[in-house]
């Protein structure tokens, strides 16, 4: 399935296979939340969260677009990230960080590493709807 992510205005010639984009809204309360003597449900709503966990392959033989895209998704030194991510019938662009990666070796010819099934965890920054 040919899904169109960037990051950091970078689009990587990846495959997002069928059911690998998965979209997750977090509503995150403030410290006066709870619940109240009565039972009631009392909200101080900071804002929703857009989540993100995309499930990466290689496009072909295009191992240098992957590995770029694993390199820039591990660097240690750049944790804030914009991206601009599937949402409804269009797009989001929000500020991210990364919170965890995988992937797995599928095979090693003449030389050739080829990595696939990269799961990257994209987490908002701060909320993209607040009330």
């Amino acid at each position: 399935m040919a899904v169109a992510f960037k990051m950091d205005g970078i689009s990587y010639d990846v495959i997002v296979p069928a059911g690998g984009f998965k979209r997750k809204g977090d509503m995150l309360d403030g410290p006066n939340a709870g619940r109240a003597s009565s039972g009631a449900m009392i909200f101080d709503t900071v804002g929703m969260f857009y989540n993100y966990s995309l499930t990466i392959n290689r496009s072909g033989n295009n191992v240098a677009a992957y590995d770029a895209l694993y390199t820039a998704v591990t660097s240690p030194s750049k944790r804030a990230h914009t991206v601009e991510m599937l949402y409804g019938q269009g797009t989001i662009t929000f500020s991210a960080y990364v919170s965890g990666v995988t992937d797995e070796l599928s095979k090693v010819e003449n030389g050739v590493q080829y990595w696939d099934n990269m799961t990257i965890d994209i987490i908002a920054v701060k909320p993209y709807r607040t009330p």
